[in-house]
């Protein structure tokens, strides 16, 4: 069965594009296992380490541990 040029280049465009999201979730992967402040938690609600004796947060960060909560008031309705 012959495909068309068009079905080869959506193939391509799927493999790509899976490609793509696997080398950024590997190098994500690689950025939160290397760093001080993230652990694997942060992978499932966004928590993070507090900060050290002298560093802060900016007062208009939103809290960590509901990346994605409607009840955040800050957000656009």
């Amino acid at each position: 069965m012959r495909r068309s040029p068009e079905s080869r280049l959506f193939g391509a465009y799927g493999v790509g594009l899976a490609a793509g999201f696997f080398a950024y979730l590997v190098v994500l992967l690689i950025m939160v296992a290397r760093s001080d402040d993230f652990g694997v938690e942060w992978f499932l609600d966004g928590r993070r380490r507090k900060p050290a004796d002298g560093e802060h947060i900016p007062a208009e960060t939103r809290a960590s541990g509901a990346p994605m909560s409607r009840e955040d008031t800050r957000l656009p309705s």
